[in-house]
């Protein structure tokens, strides 16, 4: 029987992630492993974080504010988007909305696309679940106000931070609304 601390130990050591057992209940139908190493206490290594401005490569869109992405040198990592939340798409939730959010995404950003990933100093740098929390861009589009937008995402200032794109996040989103766009046309409150 081996210790689970010291199997997180030589896990973190040797730079191996292990994926979560898909018939574990805490493991959803059809979930991707993200490969993002942890700390025994639950905490994520900061050796995971990349540099600002980092170069990554779109390897699948989980939702419409979750993508994953494999970053040169550090894997493969999920990404939530900074100031936006888009309606659950998953086997345990779906809301109002929520399957033509990610739909939307995954038209906007094919896999296999490059995007660039930001920190915004007001946030931190992970959120709860490990993620890390960035702006991503693909060319010239800043996906997180394009699916505020297109109606997909309603801007959320977690914790009341504020954050470096909240004015235009704001804007997109009355456009959105009055415009009756997406889940603003079509679900009773979004």
């Amino acid at each position: 029987m081996v210790d689970s601390r010291a199997l997180w130990v030589c896990l973190l050591l040797t730079g191996c992630a292990v994926a979560p057992d898909p018939a574990s209940p805490s493991v959803s139908a059809g979930a991707r492993p993200t490969e993002t190493p942890h700390s025994p206490s639950g905490g994520v290594s900061e050796a995971a974080e990349p540099e600002d401005a980092a170069v990554a490569k779109v390897v699948w869109i989980d939702d419409g504010d979750t993508v994953d992405v494999r970053i040169p040198g550090l894997g493969r990592r999920r990404v939530r988007l900074i100031g936006i939340n888009s309606p659950e798409s998953n086997p345990e939730s779906t809301e109002c909305g929520g399957p033509e959010a990610t739909a939307a995404l995954r038209r906007r950003v094919p896999l296999g696309s490059d995007v660039t990933l930001r920190r915004d100093a007001r946030q931190g740098r992970f959120d709860r679940y490990g993620r890390l929390l960035r702006y991503v861009g693909l060319g010239r589009t800043d996906l997180g106000r394009w699916q505020v937008r297109h109606g997909h995402a309603v801007v959320v200032d977690y914790f009341d931070r504020g954050f470096e794109r909240l004015a235009d996040y704001r804007s997109a989103q009355e456009r959105a609304s009055a415009a009756g766009r997406g889940l603003w046309g079509s679900c009773p409150e979004p």
